[in-house]
């Protein structure tokens, strides 16, 4: 069993994706046993299949693991390390995410300070990239045709306020792309908000920072707050890690309103 899960993942080294039929060719196994275990290693987590190509790529547990183990350690811990000071400014739970697919990984978490705040539970942890703030910030950096192949069918709504097809989920991100960060409010989790940037180096994975809070405490001037807190981390992490989209002077102070998305 585990010489054959060790197998699989040794095919992904030259490869980004896998079929059942590459899979039983490539290690001589019959292919209704290659489906079984793909499909096995895909509820655990090591592996996610695209809902269009039915193709297999690494899942969260899988990433998780290269991610704290590969060079994306140093980003992380300098994510951590730009949050830290923010959750003790603003009182709120933190956390470092990176992507899988559809689907958040939780690299880092910082529980917050203050007596009212998000705890970290393992609901809140991960899930679904599209309604939640760190998945849109870093879905915002892929173009339109990526984002059409992860979601080719309607986006399950998730409130009365959630985009619901994926052109209107794409017009979103491009006023993410405009803002520089990704905020939602009572979308994926009731009276929860979130706001996050994303850094992408060029060499790495992408992180995405991100502050969750009670909706209902914060006026938009604190949310504001917090939105140009984490441009200024967003954008000291994204010139020291290549970053393109970070290299521009004054990106922070250039925002003048808040992407409430």
């Amino acid at each position: 069993m585990l010489r054959a899960v060790a197998a699989i993942l040794k095919l992904f080294y030259d490869r980004n994706d896998l079929s059942v039929s590459e899979v039983f060719r490539a290690l001589a196994i019959p292919k209704s046993t290659a489906s079984r275990q793909l499909k096995e290693m895909a509820e655990a987590g090591l592996l996610e299949q695209d809902e269009a190509t039915r193709r297999y790529r690494p899942g969260p547990v899988f990433l998780a693991v290269q991610q704290r183990h590969a060079g994306t350690l140093n980003l992380a811990d300098e994510a951590e390390a730009e949050l830290e000071p923010l959750r003790e400014r603003f009182g709120h739970t933190a956390f470092v995410m990176g992507r899988s697919g559809t689907s958040l990984v939780v690299l880092r978490t910082l529980d917050g300070t203050g007596p009212i705040r998000v705890h970290a539970t393992p609901r809140l942890l991960g899930g679904l990239a599209f309604f939640r703030s760190p998945g849109r910030a870093l879905l915002a950096r892929l173009p339109d045709a990526e984002i059409r192949a992860l979601y080719p069918a309607a986006l399950r709504s998730t409130s009365s306020h959630s985009p619901i097809s994926v052109d209107d989920f794409i017009a979103r991100l491009a006023s993410i792309r405009r803002e520089g960060f990704a905020e939602i409010i009572d979308e994926g989790f009731p009276d929860v908000g979130g706001i996050s940037v994303a850094v992408v180096p060029p060499d790495q994975p992408a992180v995405a920072l991100n502050i969750c809070f009670v909706a209902g405490l914060l006026t938009s001037k604190e949310r504001r707050a917090i939105a140009d807190a984490l441009l200024e981390a967003g954008q000291r992490l994204g010139r020291r890690f290549g970053d393109p989209a970070w290299q521009g002077l004054g990106r922070a102070s250039a925002q003048s309103k808040s992407s409430s998305v």
